[in-house]
């Protein structure tokens, strides 16, 4: 009997150490599966905080292909000579080889070789078509174009810092936003040099164009004008000047790639929906 009392007590024992472990395996599952919890949703709140903050930060390069500032839509106007005639093209040496190959009208044409968009802004122009002679500005106020085009940069890129590069740039298209606010203005691509001319003259990098062709498309977005990417139609697979439309000093484009720029421009024209159809511009100017 008493030996029957003992194996009883043992028994009793050991089911007690068994039912204090099995509790204890029990709260250290309850322990991990709550730490997994609050793990799980840390990284679902971090997730979530990381996204909104991402869809807030968005980066010059990054502009929307549906972007309606972005030329980039084909379209075939009726009358391509009327839009250039109502139309004033500002630039350098690019575009006054248009001008200079009849692609564009000489007389809405204000370029000069080598120039920088500071320097045009300051210096003065004679206009055939009123008679006036004064800043870039000064003219578009009087002609009160259709629209404006700016093809400038190149020439300033080389020297200028960035923040001196977009500042002065800004000032350009606000100064002729100003000017004549009825017009579209249409910010141009710079285009791009040859590889050959990039490794020749390293102040100038086809990078370099493109990190202020972003700046651009910003700016046509904020300042309510359009971006025209005309680069895209002049540059190899690298980015690069095509070949074929070198004129042999990898700056400069032959009449080849004059007629390939005059064919994109009128192909990607600031037409906006509902307007009129333009004829030549006839006005008297006082």
């Amino acid at each position: 009997m008493k030996k029957e009392h003992s194996r009883l007590k043992l028994l009793n024992i050991i089911c007690g150490v068994i039912l204090l472990a099995g509790i204890a395996v029990l709260a250290a599952m309850i322990i991990m599966d709550y730490r997994d919890l609050s793990a799980s949703r840390s990284e679902h709140i971090s997730d979530t905080e990381t996204t909104g903050s991402q869809q807030q930060t968005v980066p010059i390069s990054t502009v929307s292909d549906s972007d309606t500032h972005i030329l980039e839509s084909v379209y075939t106007l009726d009358d391509p000579e009327a839009y250039l005639d109502n139309t004033l093209f500002l630039g350098d040496s690019r575009t006054l080889a248009l001008s200079l190959d009849g692609l564009i009208p000489d007389y809405n044409t204000f370029a000069e070789n080598g120039i920088n968009h500071i320097d045009y802004m300051e210096r003065y122009w004679n206009d055939s078509i009123t008679g006036a002679y004064g800043t870039i500005d000064q003219i578009a106020a009087i002609r009160k174009p259709k629209r404006i085009y700016v093809a400038l940069g190149i020439n300033g890129v080389s020297f200028l810092e960035e923040d001196r590069f977009t500042e002065t740039f800004r000032e350009l298209i606000v100064s002729l936003k100003t000017a004549s606010p009825d017009s579209d203005l249409i910010i141009e691509a710079m285009l791009p040099v040859s590889a050959s001319y990039e490794t020749e003259n390293p102040t100038i990098s086809n990078l370099s164009i493109r990190i202020m062709n972003d700046f651009f498309q910003q700016l046509a977005a904020e300042l309510d004008a359009y971006y025209l990417p005309i680069d895209s139609c002049v540059s190899d697979d690298s980015n690069a000047m095509a070949a074929e439309f070198d004129r042999g000093d990898g700056l400069h484009y032959n009449s080849d790639g004059c007629l390939q720029l005059y064919n994109y421009l009128i192909t990607h024209p600031a037409v906006r929906a509902g307007a009129e159809p333009e004829t030549a511009f006839s006005a008297d100017y006082e």
